[in-house]
């Protein structure tokens, strides 16, 4: 087996940090404990959290089936919104269309790995959500005064 690169070579003594607990303080050129950085655990535990949890979302559903069913669900939603459009336009929104729109916007997919297509679902969703808000608003029965 062949290795490339530089073989790493121990420091000499003089620019080693001192140890703790050095009998000679004149050795202790390195920056004090105090002073040294330390890794933030709790943010590595978090990226590694992460880590695994997209491991696991692959092993239950490949990137590539995660993006057909999202690209499905957001035409869906358009066509939904084109219905309520057409409906609108003749004077009558049919029956459970708000309850349709309300159910799909329910469904998520999460940990799509394409920001553009992650923002494009988020702008229809957004549509989605103000056009069966107004819906829902319009079709409440008005207070009696």
């Amino acid at each position: 087996m062949r290795i490339d690169g530089a073989i790493p070579r121990p420091l000499p003594l003089a620019a080693r940090p001192a140890l703790r607990g050095s009998a000679s303080p004149a050795r202790a050129t390195g920056p004090s404990p105090a002073t040294v950085p330390r890794a933030a655990g709790p943010a590595v535990l978090t990226s590694l959290n992460a880590v695994l949890a997209a491991q696991q979302l692959d092993a239950v559903e490949p990137v590539g089936e995660r993006r057909r069913r999202a690209i499905r669900r957001g035409e869906r939603l358009l066509d939904l919104l084109d219905e309520l459009r057409r409906g609108l336009l003749d004077g009558h929104v049919p029956a459970g269309l708000c309850a349709r729109l309300r159910r799909l916007l329910e469904e998520r997919v999460e940990g799509l790995e394409d920001p553009e297509l992650a923002r494009v679902l988020a702008e229809v969703e957004l549509r989605a959500a103000v056009e069966t808000a107004k819906l829902e608003r319009a079709l409440e029965p008005e207070p009696a005064p």
